[in-house]
């Protein structure tokens, strides 16, 4: 009994104690002379922070059983904010940065509490003027009317964290309804892709190699009605997608919107009209602050672009990393597939770190497709440049997850004829994306026959999902070898040096070939077809011909079952 008594003696002191302190933060913050200037604020919400921890000493003053405790429950009369979370978009983390947003104009401190069993720490920073000045080891990431990002330190292990928004107007703490709970957050909820797109290489249009900037609503249109008219529709391409420079600006509200001059109608009425034709709308955004040309970026507005692109009608959004500073990629990139999955509309993801943090290796469960190198450029050496660095990559790619050398360059005019056949045959030996980057009004007869060889798209969007590798490299002579689907393979022969070369061509030896060096096939069970030649060989007993193969040139060639 008295042992009884003691304990409950105890458990009165301790709620007459936390009683008594929450009655002391309460006349502190009600001291609104104190507030007057910024250094007594300061020293104001560090008191409080100072009590608050205190008196809690771990997570149970403002989160019990896992639920959050509203402020108001231990600040009397401080009212709480108009808020939406925990929707998308108004609250999320990402692994090293959190953002949310408020709704009053007013707000220009934020005190944050990270929680957790063992580590317990506030963070006060400011937000008008110059966010994070008082604590910069939280660096923000983003800062407009009603939004603001941070990065949380990264030796803080905390399970949640709970923002309290200071409103100067009225000298009163505000608090997010709901926390971020970072082990079971409201990214949890959208942390996928969508599965189902991009089984095979992604086929269509993009503006920038041939445009640039130079886009707008009538350029658009005409793409998309050439698209149809030419065929290409017919051989497989479906996407129409403007890449940078169609922006506007954003809203009060921080909403996206396209530029009016550009853009009369909108980009709704522009998907409409793409979508009209049986081809699917794509669109560029930009994982920093602005884009690669000084337009609005994603950064901060993750959800809301989202949101926005899915009312839109986009199908597919290429992501660039200009303007990032020091953000991480993975999270970066996470945060804004996340933000697609939640706003519920499917929509192939291009990730365009131009290959600089080896998205091959993290990006398979992000994107549909990733950047291996730079940007490509109209001339022979930049198509061999970039080819030599995919000769370790094919085991990364596969359905719905593949190696992306950048756009086509075929039909702009700074190669050949013979040079846009072979950096269109190893784009699609490679099994990757072939995204056009011409003048689909104007192209010529040749262009036009190279964009819409079938036998060579047939490669590209094999179901297997194999990507080429490199078999023979000697002398500025390369043999590239695909697996397809039905135990068959591909084959092509690359001259890359300047000078006529006379080969001689093991179609035994080639059959057998693989990463391994030893396939079982037997030549007397395929036909072999000259892809570009639309021909099949009639091959001597040995089956080795000789091949007479210009400067720069390919010959491809098909294993088909008899």
């Amino acid at each position: 009994m008295h042992k009884i008594l003691a304990h409950f003696v105890s458990n009165i002191s301790k709620m007459l104690i936390a009683r008594w302190i929450n009655e002391l933060t309460i006349q502190l913050l009600t001291i609104k002379f104190f507030i007057m200037k910024r250094k007594l604020l300061i020293s104001l919400v560090s008191i409080v922070a100072i009590l608050i921890y205190w008196q809690t000493g771990s997570a149970h003053n403002l989160l019990l059983n896992g639920k959050a405790k509203s402020l108001s429950a231990t600040v009397r009369g401080a009212r709480q904010l108009a808020w939406t979370s925990p929707k998308p978009g108004d609250t999320y983390y990402d692994g090293d940065s959190a953002v949310f947003r408020w709704t009053s104009e007013n707000i220009d401190s934020i005190l944050i509490a990270a929680k957790g069993k063992h580590d317990n720490r506030y963070f006060f920073l400011t937000v008008k003027g110059n966010p994070g000045a008082d604590h910069p080891e939280l660096a923000p990431v983003a800062a407009a009317q009603g939004y603001f990002g941070l990065r949380i330190p990264t030796d803080v292990s905390a399970d949640t964290l709970a923002f309290y928004l200071f409103d100067a107007s009225d000298a009163t703490f505000h608090t997010v309804v709901q926390p971020i709970y970072l082990k079971d957050s409201i990214l949890s909820v959208s942390g996928q892709k969508f599965e189902q797109l991009a089984k095979t290489p992604p086929m269509g249009w993009n503006s920038w190699n041939k445009f640039g900037c130079n886009v707008n609503e009538k350029l658009i249109i005409e793409i998309a009605d050439a698209m149809v008219s030419s065929g290409m529709k017919n051989a497989g391409y479906k996407y129409i997608i403007i890449d940078d420079c169609w922006q506007g600006g954003r809203h009060k509200n921080g909403e996206i919107f396209a530029d009016k001059k550009r853009f009369p109608h909108g980009m709704k009425y522009l998907a409409n009209y793409i979508h009209s034709k049986g081809l699917k709308f794509g669109i560029y955004s930009d994982a920093g602050t602005q884009t690669c040309q000084g337009r609005p970026g994603g950064r901060g507005h993750e959800y809301q672009d989202a949101r926005t692109y899915a009312r839109w009608g986009v199908d597919y959004l290429k992501y660039d990393w200009c303007h990032t500073s020091t953000q991480n990629a993975k999270a970066s990139y996470t945060a804004m597939r996340d933000a697609l999955y939640a706003a519920g509309r499917p929509v192939v993801f291009s990730i365009c770190d131009w290959g600089l943090f080896k998205p091959w290796k993290w990006a398979g469960k992000i994107g549909n497709l990733w950047r291996t190198t730079g940007d490509i450029q109209d001339n022979w050496n930049s198509v061999l440049a970039i080819l030599n660095k995919q000769k370790n990559l094919y085991k990364y790619a596969g359905p719905g997850h593949w190696n992306d050398p950048d756009m086509l360059e075929v039909g702009n005019g700074g190669m050949t004829t013979t040079e846009d056949k072979a950096h269109f045959s190893l784009w699609a030996m490679l099994a990757a994306p072939l995204i056009a980057g011409n003048d689909l009004r104007n192209m010529t007869h040749e262009t036009l026959k190279i964009l819409t060889n079938k036998e060579i798209i047939a490669l590209d969007q094999d179901p297997l999902g194999k990507q080429a590798f490199r078999y023979r490299d000697i002398d500025g002579y390369e043999i590239w070898i695909k697996e397809l689907a039905n135990n068959e393979k591909a084959v092509c022969l690359l001259n890359m040096s300047d000078e006529v070369k006379d080969v001689r061509v093991d179609f035994n030896v080639l059959l057998k070939a693989d990463v391994n060096y030893s396939d079982p096939y037997k030549l007397a069970n395929y036909r072999v077809r000259d892809l570009w030649e639309h021909k099949y060989l009639k091959l001597n007993k040995k089956g080795i011909v000789f091949v007479k193969m210009p400067p720069h040139s390919v010959k491809v060639y098909r294993f088909i079952k008899k």
